[in-house]
């Protein structure tokens, strides 16, 4: 039995207990994809549209945050700082491929 300490916040009582998240269930997953399919099937320019806008927001965010670092911490912190794009880039594809497979196996809910 934990003994409670009366100082501070931690007085044993919680006054703002913090919810926690469901994990992510592989059904939640399939909803999704589900739904995106159900999107492109009914409206493709809305698919389009949709994909269109992530990928400006990505480009954007990624620009701005490239420029930043470049801005306030320099070519000799990005030179120093590098990693092996390459060898990430394949780890990804190994690891989603990998998880690919094991989700589509049969007998899997």
């Amino acid at each position: 039995m934990r003994s409670r300490v009366s100082s501070g916040s931690r007085s044993g009582c919680n006054a703002s207990p913090r919810r926690r998240r469901p994990p992510i269930v592989f059904a939640d997953v399939r909803r999704g994809h589900e739904a995106a399919g159900a999107l492109i099937d009914a409206n493709l320019e809305m698919a389009v549209l949709v994909s269109v806008v992530h990928s400006v927001a990505m480009i954007a965010s990624g620009g701005s945050l490239a420029w930043l670092v470049y801005r306030y911490l320099g070519l000799k912190f990005v030179s120093r700082s590098w990693f092996n794009l390459d060898a990430t880039w394949a780890f990804s594809l190994i690891l989603v491929g990998a998880l690919s497979l094991t989700l589509s196996l049969p007998g899997r809910p």
